[in-house]
């Protein structure tokens, strides 16, 4: 909005000054934290697609460990594989953002779970992949 003074304005304006080179982290007004798609962007990803894996095999791959305990259970491990801006609708009706997935998932990982992904073209039926 017109006059909204930006942090480092408004330190300024209190007698704080922020020392030359320092970024302000939160500058644009969004954390920016990797996720499951920024990993397609890493050397992992190019080493795994190098060999036979597809990108869709590798993102059913991330999915898969996203079900099971251990990494339901590290909250580190769950924020790199949800996006930031994740949200869902639980089979309650209850909106779920992010942060509550993983605050919830954490505490209550739950047993392991198992999912089945299918492919279809237009020319074949759909098959397991």
């Amino acid at each position: 909005p017109a006059g909204a003074r930006r942090p480092a304005e408004e330190a300024a304006g209190h007698g704080v000054q922020q020392r030359s080179g320092q970024q302000e982290l939160f500058a644009d007004g969004r954390y920016s934290e990797p996720d499951l798609f920024s990993e397609l962007d890493t050397e992992l990803f190019a080493a795994a697609t190098a060999g036979e894996a597809s990108p869709e095999e590798i993102v059913v791959g991330l999915e898969r460990e996203l079900l099971r305990p251990d990494v339901r259970a590290d909250i580190g491990r769950t924020g790199v594989l949800l996006h930031p801006e994740f949200t869902e609708i639980g089979s309650s009706g209850r909106m779920w953002n992010r942060d509550a997935v993983m605050m919830a998932l954490e505490e209550n990982p739950a047993p392991a779970t198992e999912i089945e992904c299918w492919e279809r073209t237009a020319s074949e039926p759909a098959r397991c992949c």
